[in-house]
């Protein structure tokens, strides 16, 4: 039987993508599926470990630079410290570092104030993991507007996607939000700036971390 060259063309096409997508991933065509870093178990066995508090100077040098861009980029002008930087160690599955701040910025053209958690991963090596951000609205007096607070965004980069790190994140931004201001943390109302989170919302739902409300948004209840 004659070869299709059509067909040979595309089965041609489909390998080189496959490849690209092996080295995207850091992966070879032949090598076996990486275990997850993150697996979300059932909510009743699952116990995150300490969110622990830790000296700024141990902070490493890549999360205060990862931080320092998010808030150029959202144009924050004036921020305080709240408390002390705190850390998650996830042993060979790396460190998460939460700072929180009291903030100021100007959004389309007038004053806003709100608390901001950052969270940025850091692996056992330096190497950034991915980072996310939430927030608390508050008003001209600093009092807390009524929506809990709200995931922004959170990034992992693609050598890390597939890897459990975004559920993980969600999880430890909401263990922030409720030791810093005693709320679970939100999908917010128009989630525009996370759809990245998406699949790890389902996932937390489907385990039993969080709800889906009647208007399409998650939040935690644990």
């Amino acid at each position: 039987m004659r070869e299709n060259p059509r067909l040979s063309l595309i089965g041609r096409k489909l390998q080189l993508y496959a490849r690209e997508v092996c080295y995207a991933l850091g992966m070879s065509e032949t090598s076996p599926a990486r275990p997850k870093l993150f697996q979300l178990p059932e909510r009743d066995n699952y116990q995150l470990p300490p969110l622990k508090k830790c000296d700024m100077e141990n902070v490493p040098r890549e999360v205060h630079e990862q931080i320092y861009h998010q808030r150029a980029t959202d144009e924050v002008a004036k921020s305080t410290l709240l408390g002390s930087p705190l850390n998650i160690d996830f042993g060979e599955a790396g460190k998460v570092f939460v700072l929180a701040y009291h903030q100021q910025k100007t959004l389309d053209g007038y004053p806003s104030k709100d608390y901001a958690v950052y969270t940025v991963d850091i692996g056992q090596n330096g190497e950034l993991m991915g980072y996310g951000l939430s927030l608390l609205e508050l008003d001209a007096k600093n009092q807390e507007v009524s929506e809990p607070p709200f995931l922004r965004y959170t990034y992992t980069p693609n050598n890390f996607r597939g890897q459990g790190l975004a559920t993980r994140r969600l999880i430890v931004l909401n263990e922030a939000n409720k030791s810093l201001f005693k709320h679970f943390l939100s999908s917010g109302s128009s989630r525009q700036g996370a759809p990245a989170a998406e699949g790890a919302w389902q996932s937390l739902v489907a385990k039993g971390f969080a709800v889906e409300g009647e208007n399409g948004n998650y939040r935690f209840i644990k």
